[in-house]
């Protein structure tokens, strides 16, 4: 070996120790390979966009912002390539290679819809991907070395992408605490920045109905403006609003109304009468008004914890048939209402994985939102849901409900492993639960530590340990 040839070897492991121990990427990137170099930022700073632009990607403008704030450096559109020190690229190419100034992207099949590219040279950065969602993950990327490294970033190049499609959080709005309009927004934008796609309010009796006037009122209920308002601003950070409107359990807070107690199973019951006429009239005529609010393909039943049902008025129904039958019959009637409005639906799992035979009666394209919040190394059901031939999400929770602040440890447990599991047996995604019981006593602030957690494990099976974690919250999101 020549001593120019080990010199070289030697100055890249510094290179590696110096930059790769802390290359502070969120969450953790699949591949991070450093290389010799280092570019340094010029004074004014040409970027050049190949199919995007800051209409189709507000990456662009907080990219901008970002050089602009914290560099105090000046920023300009590059006509050419050659003339850029930024490209951001959007490929249209039908094949998995992208060609870009003499460097080869090969995207992988688990690339296509959401993986990047940042690829860091002694004169310039590109960030390229096959969709603008990805492309905004990428920007965010090099927006987070920016942050760290300021005018001298490392060369490296940083391929990645998620390992888990769905990256969900759900929001419980119904038991106190209402958000306005500008902290949705700010909950959009962080977990945006933390790489989730997909936000979960669940409502209750939190959406204003016309036919419906007392429902939700005094509550906070939102109107079709606001929800409006609300997708069209998540649409621009690249997340899908789904919502959980419940269709049969946890409907108290509509049946302990006067004008509405009829509908219940029995006085004071918390589930609706599955077998009654009115009641499904009723339920359909709120879903009339609901389900169009909402742009997504996805609409979540709800349909949990709905243990009075057979209690009251169906209790020798109940006693005939079964509570898998009752429970199945109720579902298919909201499955197919549901269908008929071009919605793909999601139902929890609960009451399914208490009686399995429900099982039998469920179509298979229902999504089953698979909800444990015990910490556990493992968790049986996500698996014996896939060999029944259904799609699944794992669902953990944060621990904050009943709680000022949650309980971080017992959430990242959860967290982790269930969706370690959820990634070992093929779930499709996952869904962060936060939830308000007994009148939302939730710090909801304190919430966004526990979407870290999540949004790490679901990107990557191999993350970063708790106390890692912690101080990598620390840094991105408290500065």
């Amino acid at each position: 070996m020549t001593m120019d040839l080990r010199g070289l070897l030697f100055c890249l492991l510094i290179v590696s120790i110096a930059f790769g121990n802390r290359l502070d990427v969120f969450p953790s990137p699949q591949e991070i390979r450093i290389e010799e170099g280092v570019f340094n930022l010029p004074e004014r700073i040409g970027i050049f966009c190949e199919n995007t632009g800051e209409n189709e990607n507000v990456g662009l403008e907080l990219f901008r912002s970002t050089v602009v704030d914290k560099l105090k450096k000046k920023v300009f559109n590059a006509s050419k390539k050659v003339s850029a020190n930024i490209l951001l690229v959007v490929s249209n190419s039908k094949g998995d290679s992208v060609s870009i100034g003499g460097k080869l992207f090969i995207f992988s099949k688990e690339m296509k819809e959401e993986g990047y590219y940042v690829a860091i040279e002694p004169q310039k950065a590109i960030v390229v991907s096959k969709s603008q969602k990805g492309l905004y993950y990428g920007i965010l990327t090099l927006r987070q070395l920016i942050i760290q490294f300021g005018n001298e970033l490392p060369c490296c190049v940083i391929r990645d992408y998620p390992e888990l499609k769905w990256r969900a959080i759900s929001d419980d709005i119904s038991r106190g605490q209402v958000s306005t309009m500008d902290n949705f927004k700010k909950i959009i934008r962080q977990i945006s920045m933390m790489k989730y796609n997909v936000y979960m309010p669940y409502l209750e009796d939190l959406v204003r109905v016309e036919r419906y006037p007392d429902i939700g009122e005094g509550r906070g209920a939102l109107s079709r403006q606001e929800f409006e308002e609300l997708q069209n601003y998540a649409q621009r950070y690249f997340v899908e609003v789904v919502p959980i409107f419940q269709t049969l359990g946890h409907f108290e807070n509509i049946l302990n109304m006067d004008n509405y107690r009829q509908f219940a199973e029995f006085p004071g019951a918390a589930s609706l009468d599955i077998r009654s006429k009115k009641a499904d009239e009723f339920l359909f005529s709120l879903l009339d008004e609901v389900v169009p609010i909402f742009k997504s393909k996805f609409f979540h039943m709800g349909a949990d914890e709905s243990w009075d049902v057979g209690l009251g008025k169906n209790r020798e129904y109940v006693k005939k048939v079964g509570l898998a039958k009752a429970h199945a019959e109720h579902y298919l009637k909201v499955y197919k209402y549901l269908k008929k409005h071009g919605k793909k639906v999601l139902m929890y799992g609960d009451i399914i994985l208490s009686h399995p035979e429900i099982l039998k009666y469920l179509p298979k394209d229902i999504i089953i939102v698979d909800w444990h919040y015990w910490p556990s190394d493992y968790y049986p059901s996500v698996e014996l849901l896939k060999d029944k031939g259904f799609q699944v999400l794992v669902s953990p929770g944060i621990h904050n409900w009943v709680n000022p602040v949650p309980n971080f440890f017992f959430a990242w447990l959860n967290i982790r492993y269930f969706n370690l599991t959820g990634q070992d047996k093929g779930s499709i995604g996952t869904v962060i639960s936060s939830w308000g019981d007994f009148g939302g006593p939730n710090l909801r602030e304190q919430n966004y530590l526990c979407y870290y957690y999540g949004a790490e494990t679901a990107w990557n099976s191999e993350s970063r340990n708790f106390l890692e974690l912690n101080k990598h919250f620390a840094r991105h999101f408290l500065g």
